[in-house]
């Protein structure tokens, strides 16, 4: 049974870095109706549920006056506070301002997401009830924190309007894939709702999971507020909840978690100092203090060595070989080339970062100099840039940034297939989603989407030179045979580093702070269980 214990300290006014977490695991919606048992009120159920381990609450009351409502949401304010569990109003979005609430919920019949969002602001979590992808997108576009479907099964709790048909475990299953499959809700978290108790949560969570997405957590009503044992019975819902989550990922092929196992255990291996990998940079001036960093952080050794005439002698020791083009000049290509063929004739995997690739002339001719000259490993870039490789129109690059691939996640595929066909290498394409792709030796193309991040990495300078680094250290230590699993690993250890950085971050420069000191602390438990990587992605998917 799982017990939470009070908080020591109350949390201040919210922002990104000190709001309570959301989680949506055990989400208790309040009932001040006929369901309570006698002599308990809404606070003694609440206080109760938040002792047996609730993770979320939202107070729904529809016929309280404003007075009273905003009497009995300070309450629970406080009692939420004591547990550093986010208290969230339902539609009432003065009741939320008055009481300095975690955020609000909307129904589809409340106010438009939009302008609560413009209310709330940036710092409060806004929770939207969908009854379908319209509804998702709508509420994606608002700035949503986090989706609840309309109800699941039938239920007394809630009224809705004539005609209205519960969901299903299938209708859950299939929204879950539609959202999976739009970039702009499939990192959204996803709970349901509707006559939902301990008996029945393991199953609907397990039956309604998909290859890539799965339900967040539940939402109920009279599970908590009707009983009589409000404590026990939340704690026994937690309890089925989170061993059922935990036996469900979801992205649970045998080849995704695969790929993040490798991933996994090469960074213990850099933790406890198993292996050390020399990767030699011939980067640019704007990160290489960062680069460097960063490769300490995770447990490589950098060097940062550019003239020609150490070439022999510096990338002949080294574990990986890192070329970036971000800052050229002649003599920096002519050493490019000459570290390349040492690594190339010494078995040492190449890592090629073609910053900016499309951007001017002279960068892509150099880069198609490079990949005519030397065997790459991998080829980490943006879709500008993979596109530049490639040969293939469409993907503006505006100086080293990269506009969006028109066509969605079809098109992003297929470049980065094209790429990895022409040149052997595996081929790492950062966005929104990140995708590696390689061809085998048998002819067979395989490529995993990593569905990790968070856009305050865009909000900074240096981070996908960085993360061709953190490949880089990978690659030293997984060798050129098991290039696609270092660049996977790369690229999943910036991600989730970057995710556990957002909860510490005030601005863009506190994030870069958090984020380097999350290269430090990140740990090969952290990236099996956030991961979110899909593998069986097909060039000409739908």
């Amino acid at each position: 049974m799982t017990v939470t214990s009070p908080a020591s300290t109350a949390a201040a006014s919210a922002t990104p870095a000190t709001r309570p977490p959301l989680n949506l695991a055990v989400y208790l919606v309040t009932d001040s109706g006929s369901m309570l048992p006698e002599g308990k009120s809404v606070e003694d159920q609440v206080k109760a549920a938040l002792e047996g381990g609730a993770t979320l609450i939202q107070l729904r009351e529809k016929s309280l006056d404003t007075g009273a409502f905003i009497t009995r949401a300070r309450a629970l304010l406080t009692l939420c506070r004591a547990y550093n569990v986010p208290l969230l109003i339902n539609d009432r979005i003065d009741v939320a301002l008055a009481v300095d609430a975690d955020g609000v919920h909307l129904g589809q019949d409340d106010m438009d997401p939009k302008l609560a969002r413009a209310i709330l602001g940036p710092n409060k979590y806004l929770g939207v009830t969908v009854h379908n992808m319209h509804d998702a997108e709508r509420a994606a576009d608002a700035g949503a924190d986090y989706l609840g479907t309309c109800a699941i099964f039938d239920t007394q709790t809630k009224k809705h309007k004539p005609g209205f048909e519960p969901l299903g475990v299938e209708g859950v299953k299939a929204m879950l894939t539609k959202l999976a499959e739009h970039h702009k809700t499939r990192a959204l978290p996803v709970c349901t709702i509707g006559g939902l108790h301990a008996s029945n949560v393991g199953a609907v969570l397990k039956d309604t999971a998909t290859k890539t997405k799965k339900l967040d957590g539940v939402a109920v009503v009279s599970a908590i507020m009707a009983q009589k044992d409000a404590r026990a019975a939340t704690a026994q819902l937690k309890d089925v909840v989170e061993r059922e989550l935990a036996l469900a990922p979801v992205y649970a092929t045998r080849e995704a978690c695969q790929v993040v196992s490798v991933a996994a255990e090469t960074l213990r291996k850099l933790r406890e100092g198993k292996a050390s990998p020399l990767v030699h940079h011939i980067t640019n001036f704007v990160v290489m203090n960062d680069n460097a960093n960063a490769a300490l952080a995770v447990g490589g050794s950098p060097v940062m060595a550019h003239a020609e005439n150490e070439m022999e002698a510096m990338t002949g020791i080294a574990s990986s070989l890192v070329l970036n083009v971000g800052t050229l000049s002649d003599t920096w290509i002519s050493a490019m080339l000459t570290a390349g063929r040492v690594a190339n004739a010494r078995g040492i995997p190449v890592v090629l970062d073609p910053v900016g690739a499309g951007a001017t002339p002279y960068r892509l001719a150099t880069c198609r100099t490079l990949l005519s000259e030397i065997k790459f490993d991998i080829i980490k870039g943006n879709a500008g840039e993979i596109a530049a490789l490639a040969n293939v129109q469409g993907v503006e690059q505006r100086g080293v940034d990269s506009g969006e691939v028109a066509g969605g996640e079809k098109a992003s595929v297929a470049l980065a297939v094209a790429l990895a066909k022409a040149t052997g290498a595996v081929v790492a394409m950062s966005g929104a989603t990140d995708y590696v792709a390689r061809v085998t030796a048998e002819g067979k193309t395989q490529v995993v989407a990593v569905d990790n991040g968070t856009q305050w990495l865009g909000k900074i300078t240096g981070t996908g030179c960085t993360t061709a680094t953190l490949v880089g250290c990978f690659a030293g230590v997984l060798g050129k045979a098991n290039a696609f699993e270092a660049a996977v690993a790369g690229i999943l250890t910036m991600c989730v580093a970057g995710e556990k950085a957002v909860a510490l971050a005030k601005g863009p420069m506190s994030f870069k702070v958090a984020l380097f000191d999350e290269f430090f602390n990140v740990m090969p438990a952290d990236l099996v269980q956030a991961a979110k990587v899909r593998d069986r992605i097909q060039a000409n998917a739908d």
